[in-house]
């Protein structure tokens, strides 16, 4: 075996730091002076007149070897006798591949055609020994020639390391090392070998290596802290997964962001609170240093002032009371926790009430609230940094928190002479009701149950039963048949009261529902959450307008007609004359009850 005695490394500084290129094929023409930085080679390798590569040793052997150094682990070399070649020359030049090192000195397989035969010889030192025969394989083929294009197409797999050789882009056959004695290493490399004092001259000298290339981010991006980037790579020749790595210091340290992720090309990514202009990212290999690529340049990551937005209600909704509703928003990386508030409108000096709804995780950017009893049509709902209420945001307009079912007491009135008076209950139901029970309190206490409900609108058939105890009517309403009251608006329930005690002209009672012990039931038994409007009952002399004294007088009449022309001190009817006026019961004051008043007068 040959010893190397000298050797002359050409851009070693290169061939220490390497740098992978992607995935593409790389082709060397030798048009220049000299070979460059991206080989190592012995220096009796030059770049002739002809413009091709020549080991322009004077001394036959084989210890001449000639490194490209700037593709690591390379699947893949060729190249083509050039015009300075001949049938001699030819037949005495090959690959060196599955190198461990860019070095003149390495170790590695030498593949050749030659004497109608491929064959794979040990390099050792930088030097092929062409006394072992590790693989020889016989082929038809003519012997190399002058214009031929040879190729090499290494693989690996648990039968050895394979290496397949084209002549002309037709596969010539296939030389193994079972052994697997060499290209272990983590980092390979390939060039070529030419024996000495011969002319067997190279040109178009091509390799091409798996690669992985970073497309986003890739110099001059501007992310923001705790925003959603996403990473993007393209993969050439190479399926395996791939490691992330982020740089904040131009790549003097790195920071694993993900050891082993599919190479599918991208990576959704929540940049940190690390402001930096000086950030990259690097995609490698999960399983070794190769393929590997940096963003071509440095990207930055900058701060964010701390910011929440209400995206839901905004303004217009119409939210049911008992049902789930999701409140969303957006916000900052740097606000940890939000706190959810809801205001049922503003008081006098326009101030919200705020009333505490949540306090949770800001990044999970929405909320299930199961809707308050709050019922209005100017509900706001506020979301702010739970540090200190800064930042916050609000619902631009109003939005409405309802029910599927409200449920009304009509306001009522009788003259305290009677003996018998009714109260209506009336209904306006967005879906179907199956049943209902409510409880109804007069104050103070001036009626008494005189009968039975009835079912009355559009209830009529549905079954009735009713108790008082005091002051307080349980009723419940079901049907007995299946029937429902489908949706729509009006009476649902007559009350037939009788008075209690002595009430006088202007006694005014609260007819109110009580909401714990009123329950409605759709068309699927599923309770729902009816919103109750309660009601009042005038005990009044129709007519008696003014003093209340349980007597219609000309003062009355002159009241009246005060209230039809809008003219007199007070021209707005309170809520005693809007019932005590009208005397035809049509809901209004004109005319007819002035007629109605003089002919009792």
């Amino acid at each position: 075996m040959t010893v190397k005695k000298h050797f002359w490394l050409i851009g070693a500084l290169v061939a220490i730091a390497a740098v992978q290129l992607n995935a593409q094929a790389i082709v060397d023409n030798f048009n220049r002076a000299t070979l460059g930085a991206n080989w190592t080679a012995d220096p009796e390798y030059q770049i002739v007149a002809s413009k091709e590569l020549d080991n322009t040793s004077t001394t036959a052997g084989w210890s001449y070897l000639a490194v490209y150094n700037a593709v690591i682990n390379p699947f893949e070399v060729s190249f083509k006798f050039g015009d300075g070649s001949d049938a001699a020359g030819a037949n005495a030049a090959g690959f060196a591949v599955y190198l461990d090192a860019a070095s003149v000195n390495a170790n590695g397989y030498f593949v050749m055609r030659r004497d109608n035969e491929l064959v794979l010889h040990p390099i050792v030192n930088g030097a092929v020994d062409r006394n072992i025969f590790i693989n020889r394989v016989a082929t038809a083929k003519p012997n190399n020639q002058k214009g031929d294009i040879l190729k090499v197409v290494a693989s690996t797999n648990a039968g050895g390391h394979h290496f397949d050789v084209y002549l002309n882009g037709v596969l010539d056959g296939r030389v193994s090392d079972v052994s697997k004695q060499y290209g272990n290493t983590t980092q390979k490399f390939a060039g070529v070998a030419l024996y000495g004092n011969l002319n067997n001259n190279i040109d178009d000298f091509t390799i091409k290596a798996p690669g992985i290339t970073v497309t986003a981010p890739n110099g001059g991006e501007e992310w923001k802290v705790g925003s959603s980037q996403n990473i993007t790579w393209t993969s050439n020749d190479f399926t395996g997964n791939v490691k992330i790595e982020f740089s904040s210091d131009n790549g003097a340290s790195w920071t694993t962001l993900v050891a082993s992720e599919t190479n599918d090309g991208s990576y959704s990514w929540t940049v940190p609170n690390s402001p930096s202009d000086q950030c990259l990212i690097r995609i490698t290999n999960a399983s070794g240093t190769t393929p590997t690529d940096v963003s071509n340049a440095v990207f930055k990551i900058i701060e964010e002032a701390e910011r929440v937005t209400l995206l839901s209600p905004n303004g217009g909704e119409s939210w049911i009371v008992g049902r789930d509703h999701d409140i969303r928003w957006d916000a900052t990386f740097n606000i940890p926790k939000v706190k959810i508030e809801y205001s049922v409108g503003k008081d006098l000096s326009n101030n919200y009430n705020w009333q505490p709804i949540a306090e949770v995780t800001a990044s999970l950017k929405s909320y299930v609230w199961n809707v308050a009893s709050a019922f209005t049509a100017t509900a706001y709902i506020r979301i702010s940094d739970s540090r200190d209420y800064f930042p916050e945001d609000i619902s631009d307009n109003p939005f409405t928190i309802t029910s599927l079912v409200k449920i009304k007491v009509q306001d009522a009135s009788g003259d305290p002479d009677n003996t018998e008076f009714t109260v209506n209950l009336w209904m306006e139901n967005q879906t179907s009701v199956r049943g209902l029970m409510v409880q109804l309190e007069d104050t103070p206490d001036n009626l008494t149950l005189a009968q039975t409900p009835a079912a009355s609108g559009r209830a009529i058939g549905f079954h009735v039963s009713a108790y008082q105890n005091n002051n307080i009517v349980s009723i419940l309403m079901v049907s007995t048949s299946g029937a429902l009251i489908t949706p729509g608006t009006g009476n649902i329930l007559s009350i037939k009261f009788g008075k209690n005690g002595n009430p006088v002209s202007g006694t005014q009672l609260a007819l109110d529902l009580k909401e714990a012990n009123t329950t409605v039931s759709d068309a699927n038994n599923i309770l729902l959450t009816p919103q109750l409007i309660d009601g009042k009952f005038l005990f009044i002399t129709m007519g008696d307008l003014v003093g209340n004294d349980g007597l219609a007088t000309e003062a009355d009449y002159t009241r009246i007609i005060e209230l039809i022309l809008g003219i007199g001190a007070n021209p707005t009817p309170t809520d005693i004359e809007k019932i005590a006026a009208d005397l035809d019961n049509d809901g209004d004051i004109d005319l007819f009850d002035l007629l109605i008043l003089y002919d009792a007068l």
